[in-house]
């Protein structure tokens, strides 16, 4: 006998792939694509409460990375947790996959001689790109002027 939620069983709104060994949430789903589950009146991940159902607490400061790249998978299985700073780089975003190129978006090496740092270590900047900007930017406003 499963725990019972008002609607379903836990049990009930898994699904599992048998292809992928994903088991995927059939319950509702968050904006981003993420199982929800309605605990004590609040919404919580799916994923997070099926992980710390059999595996235990999350430690304070970790988030669940998910290995399968599928956002409604609920296996521990297929699941770590780690920083969230490390789930960032893990992933797929377009700036996250230029930074581990080493180079920038326009394929400049993105060297230590080649590479300028933004204050407060908020990010960094191709230094070729930003001498081509601000040469358009000159460039630009000697064209309005004239």
């Amino acid at each position: 006998m499963g725990i019972k939620t008002p609607h379903k069983t836990i049990e009930e709104r898994i699904r599992p792939d048998i292809q992928t060994g994903c088991w995927n949430w059939a319950g509702r789903l968050s904006r981003a694509g993420y199982g929800l589950i309605k605990r004590q009146g609040k919404w919580k991940g799916a994923h997070r409460f099926i992980y710390e159902m059999v595996c235990g607490p999350i430690s304070e400061g970790l988030v669940l990375d998910h290995l399968c790249r599928n956002r409604k998978c609920v296996n521990p299985a297929h699941l770590e947790t780690v920083t969230d700073r490390e789930n960032i780089y893990r992933g797929h975003a377009p700036c996250i996959l230029i930074m581990k190129s080493g180079c920038c978006k326009r394929g400049h090496e993105m060297t230590p001689e080649n590479t300028y740092y933004i204050r407060n270590g908020r990010g960094r900047l191709c230094r070729t790109c930003q001498i081509a900007w601000h040469r358009e930017q000159r460039a630009k406003q000697k064209r309005g002027a004239a």
